[in-house]
């Protein structure tokens, strides 16, 4: 029996293929033909292409950013010290900012593009070639490279030792670029140009020629305003102090320090923006402190021994008594009224300094034979950085009835005290029937041996040894018999407390000059002395510190 035999395709296509060699067809990839060898039976490898442009931009884009973004950091962050109240740079930022812009919109699409140089390089590998088929597919597309593939890797599972390579690299620049976007931000600020500011201020001219005397500064004074710079208000400092450990200048316009102390400083013409250059004004150094002892001062403590100069009484109310002491410092001593009759505050004050109150003085070099600016030389006036004067203060207070207290009540009256003096003693104290006594031993003088005074210039220092009861000037009386006129009847002792003194000192020096300002750091350098001009024609500008005596100097309670 004969069976018919049917036509079976796969093996005729397999007889096909174990033909001669001959007649097989070449195997291809990528459209290259793979030739046999026909001496060893080997696979001849097919010419792979070169992918430059994504080499090279793989090899010189990375780091070309990180250098790019160390500049930056190193410049920007680290390399600048800059004054972050007057936002002042020599250059803009803007360039800085939209590079990095730039870097970060692009940076993702510069780095797919170098690692697909790669990718087919290393799959020819044994250690990075792929396992599977699917290990392949996954390589198609890209998928490493953004946020979906990764999100279907972890779906899948499916974790190929080179695609979670491609994957850690392209998912640090997502995290990198806006991490460092961070570090920037654009602000408001100044830049520097090659124009000349308009400033307003006094120069080597005008210092001596001002037209009238400043009506308003006792009064801002008494009123307790804060001395601030005029314009965009810029007090240039030393380059070693630390603007920020000050309050005073941590936002423009600055201030003068109220409660604290700068080491060096200069005060130059302001305009209505930061400037930078050479500029002529004050250098200006001061130093007050609260005096908690009374072994802090070093003028007033020659009080006992001082000898009487002169006295001050043009306005007949209250004398002003000046002192001379065996160093050669005057001691001012006053009271704030006659009497307590206008107000329940009465205070007796005594100040004293290392060179004498002149208004007239002013900078100049006091070997020139021009006296035309008020003496300089007869009163020995600091006018050079390197010298100092020396302010002591001291206040005492007594509270009394007033007349709007009630016969046996006193309305609330906060009596509290900040650092007092110790150990100094009081002009006045209460007895234990709380009557007010006068201190006899405070107001003695001239209790050392006998001293001679002459100024700079040897002019005798006015004196009268005879005087050793600064009472007889200071009629305590006046306090100790005092009694308030009220209706029904008057009270006999209107004293409610003595308090303890108070007090302040201070070291300041100052000198005219011209210095190089540095706006970017708001401080200065080069400091040279210049005078202003002697050809006084008007009011002169006085010598840093002068008014603050003169102020000071019969001062009333109510002006403090």
């Amino acid at each position: 029996m004969a069976f018919a035999a049917s036509p079976n395709p796969v093996n005729d296509h397999l007889l096909q293929d174990s033909e001669g060699s001959e007649n097989k067809p070449q195997f291809t990839i990528d459209g290259h033909e793979i030739q046999e060898n026909g001496h060893t039976g080997t696979v001849k490898p097919p010419q792979l292409q070169r992918y430059w442009m994504r080499t090279l931009a793989l090899i010189l884009i990375p780091p070309i950013i990180t250098i790019w973004y160390g500049i930056i950091w190193v410049r920007l962050v680290l390399g600048i010290e800059n004054d972050d109240a007057v936002k002042y740079r020599t250059f803009s930022g803007s360039l800085i900012y939209y590079s990095w812009f730039i870097i970060g919109v692009f940076g993702l699409s510069w780095a797919q593009f170098g690692l697909l140089g790669v990718e087919l390089a290393m799959l020819q590998t044994p250690f990075w070639k792929a396992s599977n088929l699917v290990a392949t597919l996954m390589h198609s597309n890209t998928t490493w490279s953004s946020p979906s593939g990764w999100w279907k890797a972890v779906y899948h599972r499916e974790f190929h030792r080179l695609w979670c390579l491609l994957a850690l690299l392209s998912i640090i620049p997502f995290i990198a670029f806006p991490l460092s976007g961070l570090v920037f931000e654009l602000g408001d600020g100044h830049i520097k140009t090659s124009g000349h500011p308009f400033v307003a201020g006094w120069n080597t001219t005008t210092y001596n020629n001002a037209s009238i005397v400043d009506p308003d500064t006792a009064s801002a004074w008494k009123q307790g305003l804060t001395p601030t710079i005029p314009g965009f208000g810029i007090v240039y400092t030393a380059p070693d102090v630390d603007r920020s450990g000050h309050t005073c200048l941590r936002k423009v316009p600055n201030t003068l320090p109220l409660t604290e102390s700068i080491s060096d400083m200069f005060l130059a013409p302001q305009a209505d923006v930061p400037i930078s250059g050479k500029a002529w004004g004050l250098r200006v150094k001061y130093d007050c402190s609260i005096v908690r002892k009374a072994s802090e001062f070093t003028i007033l403590s020659e009080k006992p021994v001082s000898i009487f100069s002169f006295l001050d009484d043009h306005d007949g109310k209250w004398p002003v008594v000046n002192l001379r002491t065996p160093s050669g410092s005057s001691i001012q001593i006053f009271n704030s009224s006659s009497t307590p009759d206008s107000m329940n505050m009465w205070s007796y004050s005594e100040m004293g300094m290392n060179v004498s109150t002149l208004v007239g003085a002013t900078y100049r070099n006091r070997t020139s034979d021009n006296d035309t600016l008020g003496g300089n030389n007869s009163y020995d006036i600091p006018v050079d950085i390197s010298e100092s004067m020396v302010l002591e203060y001291a206040l005492w207070q007594l509270q009394f009835r007033a007349y709007y207290d009630k016969p046996n009540e006193i309305l609330p009256f906060n009596s509290t005290l900040g650092p007092v003096i110790e150990g100094m003693g009081s002009p006045f104290f209460l007895s234990e029937s709380k009557t007010l006594v006068s201190n006899n031993t405070f107001f003695k003088i001239r209790q050392g041996g006998n001293f001679t005074v002459s100024e700079p210039g040897g002019s005798p220092v006015g004196r009268n040894a005879s005087i050793t009861d600064l009472r007889d000037y200071f009629n305590s009386t006046v306090l100790t018999d005092y009694k308030l006129t009220t209706y029904p009847e008057p009270v006999i002792d209107p004293i409610i407390d003595v308090a303890a003194p108070i007090g302040v000192r201070c070291i300041v020096s100052s000198g005219a000059g011209t210095a190089t300002l540095d706006g970017v750091t708001s401080s200065f350098s080069d400091f040279s002395r210049v005078d202003p001009d002697d050809n006084t024609q008007g009011q002169k500008g006085g010598v840093f510190g002068h008014k603050t005596q003169a102020m000071l100097s019969r001062t009333r309670f109510s002006d403090f």
